[in-house]
């Protein structure tokens, strides 16, 4: 995922944080976003901000084209630094 965006459940989104201005910094769903990193607390009304504004990719408002403006899976060649799953064999 690029800098702004965080990683739910396979996809990459922008981040509640920068959506919400940190009122509600954590993704619970695609279009939801949390006061607490806390599945449970999630569940309470009070603690969630839900809006279609918030199923978005973080290249949205940037006016770049070769990032995404729509949620997307993890792209390698967007991300902040390279990543891999292999470990690193030592000398």
């Amino acid at each position: 995922c690029m800098v702004d965006e965080e990683f739910s459940l396979g996809v990459c989104y922008k981040k509640c944080s920068i959506l919400t201005n940190n009122m509600y910094p954590y993704r619970s769903a695609a279009e939801t976003c949390c006061r607490y990193n806390n599945h449970l607390a999630c569940f309470d009304a009070a603690n969630v901000n839900t809006s279609a504004d918030f199923a978005v990719g973080g290249g949205k408002g940037d006016h770049v084209n070769s990032t995404p403006s729509q949620p997307h899976p993890p792209m390698p060649e967007l991300a902040e630094a390279p990543t891999s799953t292999s470990a690193t064999p030592t000398v």
